[in-house]
């Protein structure tokens, strides 16, 4: 029969590093022992354990029970369950994503590899642009920027878990603030963490009112129009399976107010309509946008030679300009042009000049257009 309380196999994820970290932060002190094998701490205080005695390497053959034993002691006197305190142990400078497809077919056959391979893909995208929309709150990206895949690159894939199918991403915060938390300013990667969970926890809200307009107003702290649309596909390809996100958050930094009481985000297949109806009117927002563009013209396109019963006017004179954006992104915009303008297009393409233009951009098929242009000159 398996010692449920002290199977190290049910923490295999603890390092002897982070047990130690853990109670130092806790307040406890490490004393000195003649056996240099065994670490040993004691309490900042007469109540509780006098002592905790574990293996001072990962390499010893006892080290997972004995750190087994301490997290068995550590539960019973904060009152919260083991496997609770083990990840909360386990991420001490990070926090931890867990993804779950809960559900008969998730936990009895699995995932065929192809839909797990899409899965883990758009995990990727979705923790890529939480950290572009950290970073630069905007309803939608026509990409993912460079602090995507920045961000990306130091998250790490956890262990997946007994009992359902899932996955967890170590998102790495650092150590703690050396003053007081509340002068510090929360690092970068937390604050990624805290928008996904933010974002999760308004579409719950968003599916039980039955608005998905919610969403739509609250892209600046949650999910933007990418990352419902990364979500809307997990849920299509997830086999019916219902999803439950958590967040075990590293205790080196003061978890946002607004999610404490945030345990579990469970979505159902409902969801994916509201991920959808909300990502339209987010891409509305942005596309719709009133924007000044600068570059050089690239193109010039006209309808060909007019007829007897055509004027001027009737002519659709197109110039394409090579914008780039404020992230640095190039984009060729087409710019439909009265005659005197696409007259100034043609004499700043010949000398190689920049022109400006503002209206609103829009993307139509495989082009990025200029809505309702005004104001062209050449700079």
């Amino acid at each position: 029969m398996i010692d449920t309380f002290s199977d190290p196999r049910l923490f295999p994820d603890v390092r002897v590093a982070d047990l130690a970290l853990y109670l130092q932060r806790q307040g406890w002190r490490r004393v000195e022992h003649p056996n240099h094998r065994l670490l040993v701490f004691e309490p900042h205080t007469a109540q509780g354990p006098s002592k905790l005695v574990f293996a001072s390497s990962d390499d010893y053959d006892d080290s997972p029970r004995m750190i087994a034993k301490v997290l068995e002691v550590l539960a019973g006197e904060q009152g919260v369950a083991l496997q609770e305190l083990a990840r909360s142990v386990h991420s001490i400078d990070r926090d931890i994503l867990s993804v779950r497809l809960m559900g008969a077919h998730a936990s009895s056959r699995g995932l065929p590899l192809d839909s797990a391979m899409n899965l883990v893909s758009q995990l990727r995208d979705f923790l890529a642009y939480a950290a572009c929309v950290e970073e630069n709150p905007r309803p939608y990206f026509p990409k993912a920027t460079s602090i995507g895949r920045q961000y990306t690159g130091n998250c790490v894939f956890g262990h997946t878990f007994p009992g359902s199918f899932g996955f967890t991403i170590e998102s790495p915060t650092g150590p703690g603030p050396f003053g007081s938390p509340d002068e510090t300013a929360e690092p970068f990667e937390r604050r990624v963490m805290g928008r996904i969970l933010r974002g999760l926890n308004d579409l719950r809200e968003a599916v039980l009112s039955g608005s998905p307009e919610m969403l739509a107003t609250r892209y600046q702290q949650g999910l933007n129009a990418n990352l419902c649309e990364v979500l809307e596909d997990t849920l299509k390809q997830s086999d019916d399976a219902e999803i439950e996100y958590s967040v075990a958050w590293s205790p080196e930094w003061p978890v946002p107010a607004d999610l404490r009481a945030v345990r579990t985000v469970r979505l159902e297949q409902r969801a994916a309509s509201f991920l959808s109806a909300a990502a339209r009117q987010m891409r509305s927002v942005e596309e719709s946008k009133a924007q000044t563009i600068t570059g050089r013209v690239v193109a010039l396109q006209s309808d060909g030679t007019m007829s007897d019963d055509q004027s001027g006017e009737d002519l659709e004179q197109i110039a394409t300009i090579l914008w780039t954006e404020q992230k640095g992104r190039k984009l060729r915009v087409r710019v439909s042009l009265e005659p005197t303008d696409y007259a100034l297009a043609c004499d700043a393409h010949k000398a190689g000049e920049i022109v400006c233009v503002s209206g609103r951009i829009e993307k139509q098929g495989k082009f990025w257009t200029l809505m309702a242009p005004n104001n062209f000159t050449r700079a």
